[in-house]
């Protein structure tokens, strides 16, 4: 008998060409100013490693203010609609097991809701071990995370908006997968004549900010800040962000 393929993960999925059209208003102007409010927790000099970077709009940032960066993703279509200039810095592979030597970064960035993939607190702890791996001691990490005070508060459990003439729907839930939390959304995408040509799913777990940090320390990070949004505003239940700046332990 054949065995059947696995399905694919919905991440291998979502992040397509659609996506770039779906979330466009996350634009470079965006990226630089999550970037100027960073900025005086990232080191001075070292290479900086953006994970989860799709097009690289906070990489061109960084390579324009002279940093020492490049960026890795797994979606080979978000890599390929970078603007050529940055392609050299770009590495397609798997953030789990990140392809570059031990204590090489100086600061590693995981911006834009890029964590929270993998479904259970094991997964994630390994992700952040793997982070702190090719981090040098006293190297940093960003992590932004959604704030699920605050997401709870403000979901809309479905909407619908135009986009290039097609019809987007996207419907949202929040649901219980053994201990986590996870928020839920499904996107379909029609044509103009009413035929659906795209069908997508995102699914992130939900950590509130003391089960993060706790997280983050098992994993060999000390967290220094926790802000609340973009533009550096402290966290509360209320902000936007759950945005963590933690300092790998270690000498």
């Amino acid at each position: 008998m054949l065995a059947l393929a696995p399905m694919p993960a919905w991440f291998d999925l979502a992040f397509g060409p659609w996506y770039l059209k779906l979330y466009a208003h996350r634009d470079r102007e965006e990226a630089a100013r999550t970037l100027r409010t960073l900025g005086p927790w990232l080191p001075g000099e070292g290479p900086v490693l953006d994970v989860a970077c799709g097009l690289g709009r906070h990489l061109e940032i960084l390579l324009a203010g002279g940093a020492n960066a490049c960026g890795i993703d797994r979606s080979a279509a978000l890599l390929a609609a970078a603007a050529p200039p940055l392609r050299d810095r770009l590495v397609r592979g798997d953030m789990r097991e990140l392809p570059f030597p031990s204590n090489c970064f100086a600061a590693l960035l995981c911006l834009f809701t890029s964590f929270g993939y993998f479904g259970s607190d094991p997964a994630h702890r390994a992700l952040l071990e793997e982070f702190a791996r090719v981090t040098a001691p006293k190297g940093r990490l960003v992590l932004d995370a959604v704030n699920p005070p605050a997401l709870r508060g403000s979901l809309v459990s479905a909407s619908e908006r135009r986009v290039d003439g097609h019809t987007v729907r996207e419907r949202r839930a929040l649901e219980r997968r053994g201990d986590m939390e996870v928020v839920v959304k499904e996107i379909t995408v029609e044509s103009p004549s009413g035929l659906e040509v795209g069908r997508f799913r995102e699914e992130v777990s939900l950590y509130e900010r003391s089960p993060l940090l706790e997280l983050l320390r098992s994993a060999g990070w000390r967290d220094l800040a926790v802000l609340g949004d973009y533009d550096g505003g402290d966290w509360s239940p209320e902000a936007p962000r759950l945005l963590v700046i933690a300092e790998r332990a270690g000498s």
